[in-house]
């Protein structure tokens, strides 16, 4: 009996504790601890009840995520978890605590033994850690099963064991569940002399549990066994097991199970496995599930990759062995219990034949893209499936509990878990048919010449777009800038007519392979297009069109590009997949259907957002948050045999029915027009461009009418009332809405909408899905007439509305991806009318078409300087003149009523905020203060909460009043100037300097108005009283320019005609000659040295204190590049990056880690990106970790503020958004890195420096060297013969962009 009691003790003991860190997640019945791997700690846990003496509490690692420090810790504690505070790591438990952490072994955080055994942060995943308590009061430590020595004697009593899931240890289970036994030191016993090849037969059905729910032991599974083997009729088992589902998670995921052959590698989240030296290794290669098949549940690889070099291929089946326990042969057929394999034709049961024939294929036929499935049925049948089509029954009455079994044997290297797909299948058994078929066409033909040989099949002569290509077209220059498919291309694809056209040549034979890239990215809001040529009508499916991160060079072509799992976006069908999983099953018109002529495109617009383009029609927004620089991509799938990009003639003109765009980039959005889809009482004519409710007289709603696209930022939508019936209550109601047209269920009225985001005004109202967020406002379109004009306009994060052109001022917040107009013809309002308002400019863009491509004459745009703005508000105050005016309003009650305006954005160092005022009224005494303010108006609550008086704002605040200079309502002294004295057009200016001092000029005269030690972040804000009514911003946020930070002028269009390279190699020598040189700052971390004159920076001694910044900031537009020029691989951790929005030489004290700088900062390590102070896991770990000399590192600021890193010839994804105009590059030398170099502009070859708004390449960079005779586009030539020979010296790079990088360096 107390046998009994100890066993049931330990068995409750082999389960975590349900109180644990609150980073974890148990799984699996307490058996398995997940930490969240966004953190790094709070992640302990207990065992449920107190360890037993001589029994070991062992776990196994199951999951690491590499891009943290530190690993899993384990030990034991004296404190019941049941009473515990958790803290956030092991090592802060107290009161009787041992932990075992790294090599050292810790009591109460103290250390008690400084070298001990292996190293914990040296385990992989599949190790097991263990710890035991003797019965002689001993505490031992295991890895993998060994002992690793007593750590510590006099143990008290109980005991319960601890598992911290520390840094990189992501998962754990308690190994004792898994493998069916105890360590017992006792009995010298150990889990890893347990018998790991444990037969049984076929027939016998068996679980991992007892009903007791005790864990059945290794001796109890081998008597099991022995029986099972004796007994001669089928034994039950149902009296002695339980449910397998009680220890695996049957919904989940099915995928590979961690432990496979040794030559085996996992990937994709071990859906895929790849069997490794595959031209000299032939097998142990076998993997199994993860979990059980569950009944009638098929399990479907797809073949990847074959070799043509050994005999037989894969092999496939069931076992009742679990992964966990096994011991993998070589080959899964020398398995001599519990296993049925499907190997080439026949079935082999424990390793013997029993099916020589069975079903239709032969396995070691089958070819890439072929599918293999296997089903136990809920009878107890086993079925395989080859290409969706059941082979019919295998074997009968199988085991109830089976894992699935890959053996990559022979030709087969990779494999595949796919989901079933019957039109795949479909198109796999067509193609086979026709193979088929075409054989016997072949025989037949033979045997009629009389000839016995087999013919090859030829395949059917397509026709070649380039025989029909006029001489006239073929001898036309084109330029290197037009859009083109690369000629590198999926294996069954081809690229021809100038990279204009891509067909499949044997798309009778085949369905797939047929991917194909542009040679360049797309740029935002150009327009990719290509009509469908020629189709194939014998299989299904068909064209697949989208956008990729990926570039031909460095994409391994999948069968489908819907098999690509990162960076991709297709459109398939009717659906849309994101790195192949479906987001939107219904979206626009159905692919599958196009026919030949049909025409489909794709553009990613400015804002991010994908639109498809199926026949010159907007599909609308397929995705969001789109990256830059991205490649579009079609898939000759199925039907579709051959496509070619549409020339912007062959769209047909803005004015034709047949019409799609005017431009293959498209430099503007379409026209605002009303959209097709309106309200049942609301008609719309005059081409879109009036909108009218006909039956006015008797209908006085149910006429809600859309704008036919978004609203762009800053542009208006603006109608004119064009008749009014007087006799109805109500009239406009005018706002936006965030669903598309096309999803919106239409109400009676607009203030009734609330599908998605909805703002509208509605009298002097404002609702938002149809509630009511204001009562009042400025205006009331009841009173409205005929004649006069009503706007909405979306500008940042507001929602503006105009009264004949006159900006209404903010009225609410819009965080809506897309904003649609809406307009309500609702009472009195019958007919409006859309103004031709052409007030939006697009970005900067380049088409293929644009004038700089192809006319003689070059007009480069001039775009004005952006000025400062007003933006917050509050009081009676209104915004004229594109928010440059800020005007008190007029009357009697508010004439002497004070209202505060607030600059748009935050004062930049250097750059200067002026006004002057433009209204006065001498009959009124007083005057305006003007200061800044820290206040943070980023934040919705305080900007709903503004006070109307300067001296009640809730925040630091510097400012002038008359000649009194006041921080926060204190006088600091006065002044010998006073604001009292200006008058209409007298100007006032604001300077921040870099030393944070508040400049303050009259008229550009410095008169001694200074405040020191000005917070970051301020805001320019001015208070109206007094004699001021009006003042105007005059001063200029600076350049906006694509391009540079100056404008371009108007080039001489003779002399650009005459020769365009040379004038185009002047613009960029020019852009060139005036981008600034960096150097290091002297002021740096104190580990840091400077050399060859600043411009390479060392770290002497340690692994950490080595911060250094540039003496200049980095601009919009601009980049920064460093060379890494030497690593110490005897430290951990790598180079740290980004950027500040302080100059360094500002702090009082540098940081010993770039992770400790504040806001404003964005910032990124090897582990850990640093966003204004906030931690977050780093996503470039990677890349970063792999860093060699020589290779050159560049951050560079678009004109976007966006920040873009790029590691040698590869952009990562971007690091942040909406950066300063002005921010400083600083880099951290830490740990492996020791040294860099800045890259200046004349140092670096021109088509090596990342560019990302540049010029379009003209044809004639293509021509040959005038002076070496050799072409200058031959970097992938260079890098194939560099490759070569350097493959004996075992240079290799993990990445691309290194050994491109190595390539240059070596070059120059």
């Amino acid at each position: 009996m107390a046998a009994g009691s100890r066993e049931q003790s330990t068995v409750n003991s082999q389960r975590f504790h349900h109180h644990c860190g609150r980073r974890i997640t148990l799984l699996n019945d307490n058996l398995t601890a997940v930490r969240s791997e966004r953190d790094f700690n709070h992640a302990l846990v207990f065992s449920a009840a107190p360890v037993k003496d001589d029994f070991m509490f062992e776990v196994v690692i199951d999951q690491k995520n590499h891009s943290w420090g530190g690993s899993i810790e384990i030990g034991v504690t004296a404190e019941s978890p049941d009473k515990l505070d958790i803290p956030a790591v092991a090592n802060a438990l107290r009161n009787g605590t041992w932990v075992m952490s790294g090599i050292d072994v810790r009591k109460d955080g103290n250390c008690l033994v400084e070298f001990y055994g292996t190293d914990l942060e040296t385990l992989n995943v599949g190790d097991r850690v263990g710890v035991m308590r003797t019965s002689a009061a001993e505490l031992i430590f295991f890895v993998n099963g060994k002992s690793q020595g007593i750590a510590a004697k006099c143990m008290p009593s109980p005991l319960w064991a601890l598992v911290d899931l520390y840094g990189r240890c992501v998962q754990v289970t308690i190994w004792s569940s898994c493998n069916f036994g105890f360590a017992d030191v006792s009995n010298s016993r150990s889990l890893g002399q347990i018998n790991h090849n444990v037969e049984i037969p076929i027939n016998f059905e068996f679980s991992l549990a007892s009903k007791t729910g005790s864990i059945v032991s290794a001796d109890n599974l081998e008597f099991m066994t022995n029986s099972a083997h004796n007994s001669t009729s089928n034994i039950t088992t149902a009296q002695s097991v339980q449910n397998v589902e009680d220890y695996y998670n049957m919904n989940e995921r099915i995928r590979f199970h961690t432990r496979c052959g040794s030559l085996v590698k996992l990937s994709s989240n071990c859906r895929s496995a790849e069997r490794r030296r595959p031209l000299d290794e032939f097998n142990n290669a076998v993997v199994m599930t993860q979990r059980p098949l569950k009944d009638d549940e098929v399990f479907e690889i797809r073949l990847d990759k074959l070799v043509d070099k050994w005999s037989g291929s894969i092999e496939v089946g069931v076992t009742t062995h679990n992964p966990s326990i096994l011991h993998f042969p070589a080959t899964m057929t020398n398995m001599r219990s519990g296993t049925i394999m499907m190997s080439g034709c026949g079935i082999l049961t424990n390793g013997k034949g029993t099916r020589r024939q069975y079903g239709e294929f032969n396995l070691d036929e089958l070819r890439e893209g072929d599918r293999i499935g296997m089903m136990r049925s809920s009878i107890g049948n086993l079925h395989y499936y080859i290409n969706g089509q059941d082979q019919g029954i295998a074997a009968t009455r199988v085991a109830a509990t089976l894992w699935g079994v890959i053996d990559l044997y022979g030709m087969t290297i990779k494999v595949t878990i796919v989901d079933r797909d019957e039109r795949e299948q479909q198109n796999l058994v067509t193609r086979r048919n026709n193979t088929a078929s075409s054989v016997v066409v072949g025989v037949l033909k033979n045997t009629v010449n009389g000839n016995s040989n087999l013919l090859t099949v030829q395949p059917i002569n397509n026709l070649s777009p380039e025989n029909e290509v006029t001489s006239d077209r073929t001898g036309s220059s084109v330029l290197a800038d037009r859009l083109t498919f690369h000629p590198t291309c999926g294996s069954h694809a081809t690229v021809t007519y100038g990279g204009r056209t891509a067909l499949r040549p044997n798309a009778s034979d085949d369905f797939n392979n047929g991917v194909v890239l542009t040679r360049r990215p797309l740029r935002s809001n150009e327009l990719f297009q290509i009509r469908l040529e020629r189709v194939v009508t014998k299989w299904a499916g068909s064209v697949e069109m989208g956008v990729t991160t990926h570039s031909a060079e460095d994409l391994e072509f999948p069968f489908t590009m819907t098999n690509v799992r990162s960076g991709t976006w297709m459109m398939t069908g009717n659906g849309v997949m994101h790195n192949g999983v479906t987001v939107i099953e219904q979206y626009g018109l159905n692919l599958d259907r196009l026919q030949v002529g049909d025409r489909v495109g794709v553009v990613r617009k400015y804002d991010g957002t994908l639109h498809f383009w199926v026949n010159g029609i907007d599909q609308g927004p397929a995705a969001h948050d789109v990256p830059e620089n991205v490649y579009g991509v079609i898939d000759l799938y199925g039907q579709a045999a051959q496509a070619s990009i549409v020339e912007t003639s062959e769209c047909g003109s803005p004015d034709t029915g047949n019409s799609t765009i005017s431009n293959t980039t498209l430099c503007s959005e379409p026209p605002l027009r009303f959209h097709a889809i309106h309200g049942k009482n609301a008609n719309i004519s005059n081409g879109g461009l009036t909108a009218s409710r006909p039956n006015s007289l008797a209908e006085f709603n149910d006429a809600i009418v859309f704008s036919n696209r978004p609203l762009q930022q800053r542009e208006i939508f603006e109608v004119v009332i064009e008749s009014v019936v007087r006799h109805w209550s109500g009239n406009i109601e005018i706002g936006v809405i965030g669903t598309r047209p096309e999803d919106i269920r239409l109400t009676s009225n607009a203030t009734d909408l609330n599908s998605g985001d909805s703002i509208i005004l509605c009298g002097s109202m404002i609702f938002y899905n149809s509630n009511t967020i204001r009562t009042y406002t400025l205006i009331d379109l009841d009173t409205l007439t005929v004649g006069t004009r009503v706007g909405v306009m979306r500008n940042g994060d507001f929602v503006h509305f105009f009264i004949d052109g006159v900006d209404q001022g903010p009225a609410c917040e819009c965080f809506m991806q897309n904003a649609w107009a809406v307009i309500d013809l609702y009472g009195q309002c019958a007919v409006v009318t859309l103004t031709q308002i052409q007030n939006f400019k697009a970005p900067y863009a380049i088409s293929e078409n644009s004038q700089s491509c192809l006319a003689p004459s070059v007009l480069q745009t001039v775009i004005p300087e952006s000025k400062h703005r007003w933006n917050s508000i509050c009081g009676n105050i209104t915004l004229s003149q594109n928010w440059t005016v800020a005007s008190r309003l007029n009357g009697p009650a508010t004439a002497l009523s004070p209202c505060i305006v607030f600059s748009e954005h935050p004062m930049c160092i250097g750059t200067p905020f002026e006004i002057k005022i433009a209204s006065h009224n001498p009959l009124i005494a007083g005057c305006f203060n003007i200061g800044i303010t820290d206040l943070n108006l980023a934040e919705e609550s305080i900007r709903k909460n503004i006070p109307p008086c300067i001296k009640k704002i809730p925040a630091n605040v510097w400012y002038m009043s008359a000649n009194e200079m006041r921080y926060n309502s204190v006088l600091l002294r006065h002044s010998l100037a006073s604001l009292e004295w200006l008058r209409v057009g007298d100007r006032i200016t604001l300077e921040l300097t870099t030393a944070r001092t508040l400049r303050i000029l009259f008229n550009s005269e410095d008169i001694n108005i200074h405040f020191q030690n000005i917070s970051n972040d301020v805001y320019v804000v001015v208070e109206l009283q007094g004699s001021t009514t009006a003042v105007q911003v005059i001063s200029s946020q600076g350049p906006t320019s694509p391009l540079q930070p100056y404008s371009l002028r108007l080039q001489d269009s003779l002399d650009f005609g005459a020769d365009v390279l040379n004038k185009q190699d002047s613009m960029l020598e020019s852009i060139e000659s005036e981008s600034q040189s960096f150097e290091f700052l002297d002021y740096h971390g104190k580990n840091v040295r400077l050399t060859d004159e600043h411009l390479s920076a060392a770290r002497l001694k340690s692994y950490n204190q080595g911060i250094v910044s540039v003496t200049k900031p980095l601009r919009r537009g601009e980049s920064i590049s460093i060379r890494i020029d030497n690593i110490n691989t005897g430290w951990k951790g790598t180079i740290g990056l980004g950027v500040i929005g302080i100059p360094l030489k500002h702090y009082n004290l540098i940081p010993t880690s770039i992770l400790q700088f504040k806001r404003p900062c964005w910032l990124v390590t090897h582990d850990v990106i640093n966003i204004n102070g906030q931690k977050l896991t780093s996503k470039y770990g990677e890349v970063l970790e792999l860093l060699k000399p020589g290779i050159i590192i560049t951050m560079t600021l678009t004109h976007a503020g966006v920040l873009v890193l790029m590691i040698g010839n590869t952009n990562l994804e971007d690091l942040a958004i909406c950066l300063p105009n002005n921010v400083y590059p600083i880099f951290d030398l830490y740990g492996l890195c020791e040294k860099i170099s800045l890259i200046n502009e004349n140092e670096m070859v021109r088509n090596s420096t990342p560019i990302i708004e540049e010029l379009p390449v003209l044809e004639h960079d293509g021509i040959h060297n005038r002076h070496t005779g050799a072409c200058v586009q031959c970097e992938k030539a260079n890098l194939e013969v560099h490759e070569k020979e350097h493959q004996e010296l075992k240079v290799t790079a993990e990445h691309a962009g290194f050994t491109t990088t190595a390539v240059q360096l070596k070059t120059d």
